[in-house]
């Protein structure tokens, strides 16, 4: 597939970690016209197979490759638990960094990459892809314009069967940190914040359901805005037929988008039936890179930075402390 742009081709790229998620990044890079330079991983069979998928060297440590290549930026794609000290490598050297959701292990780690970037003058930017795509940022823009009057409520659910979870990092939680809540509502909370600003509280509550993993696989959060928006967030490795939807709820009008159908519709208080917008929807991870990438050249801001993964992580430490945490 051709590049959609040239506009960054000057800017040099390494990514970290080649499993699954990379492959969206290496992906973003090229459809964004940036040099994908090089890339590392601890299993050298993956980190060959994205090398010769796009053209550029290998390594086995990231810390050579970063030694040895003259970067401008890096994508984190590695498990929570290495996130930290990767960031913190690139960022002393002036590297950009992108890094994968969640941010860090805890709050504290995520602090620590934080003052890290504003130390060194980089840019650090958490990959929250949802912020990206086209129906949300339509609802935020409604929500925004008073359409759809005072916001009440909010409902998200992201859910589906994670076949074999416990062979894979994310059952593992001195990898992951956590199950649902690190991997999955981590992106419930941004969209949250995204749309109505700080949490003032929340609760949750969590289950283990495969007795092979020691993570939650089931999820529940109850949030409240600073601005009293109360908001439910619901997530799950264990149901097989299950939607991926998002819905607002306002005094003067209803906004839903069903990531399933890929449909937005909206219904305010002076129509007589469901509105539904036809939007183009470009890959949301194309346009998040493209986000860091014009962040780079050109000084603009980032859309979401280091501080969103942070504040994230501390809603859902705050999360898991009232929740009956049966499984780590």
């Amino acid at each position: 597939m051709a590049s959609l742009s040239t506009k960054f081709s000057k800017i040099r790229v390494g990514i970290v970690g080649c499993g699954g998620i990379s492959g969206l990044h290496f992906e973003g890079y090229k459809q964004n016209g940036a040099r994908i330079i090089a890339c590392a991983d601890v299993n050298e069979a993956a980190a060959r197979t994205r090398a010769n998928q796009y053209d550029c060297v290998p390594y086995t440590d990231y810390q050579e490759m970063l030694a040895k290549e003259q970067l401008d930026v890096i994508s984190i794609c590695t498990p929570p638990a290495f996130h930290k000290e990767i960031a913190i490598h690139a960022l002393k050297k002036k590297i950009h960094v992108l890094c994968e959701k969640p941010l860090a292990m805890n709050v504290a780690e995520a602090k620590a990459m934080v003052v890290a970037a504003k130390k060194y003058q980089v840019l650090l930017m958490t990959a929250f892809c949802h912020r990206f795509q086209t129906p949300i940022v339509a609802m935020k823009k409604l929500i925004d314009s008073g359409k759809l009057g005072t916001v009440l409520m909010f409902r998200n659910r992201f859910a589906g069967k994670f076949h074999n979870v416990d062979q894979v990092w994310f059952s593992n939680p001195k990898l992951a940190g956590g199950g649902v809540f690190m991997d999955t509502l981590v992106h419930s909370v941004d969209i949250f914040r995204y749309f109505f600003g700080e949490v003032a509280s929340v609760s949750g509550k969590i289950h283990t359901f495969n007795k092979k993993i020691k993570v939650e696989d089931v999820g529940i959060m109850l949030l409240k805005s600073k601005s009293n928006v109360i908001g439910t967030v619901e997530a799950s490795w264990a149901t097989p037929i299950s939607e991926a939807i998002v819905e607002v709820y306002g005094s003067e009008g209803t906004a839903i988008y069903s990531y399933n159908k890929n449909e937005l519709r909206y219904w305010l208080a002076k129509d007589k039936e469901w509105q539904r917008p036809k939007l183009e929807v470009p890959s949301r991870f194309t346009l998040e890179i493209e986000d860091f990438l014009k962040a780079v050249a050109t000084g603009s801001k980032l859309r979401v930075d280091g501080i969103d993964g942070l504040r994230a992580l501390e809603v859902i430490e705050k999360a898991y402390k009232t929740a009956k945490n049966i499984c780590c």
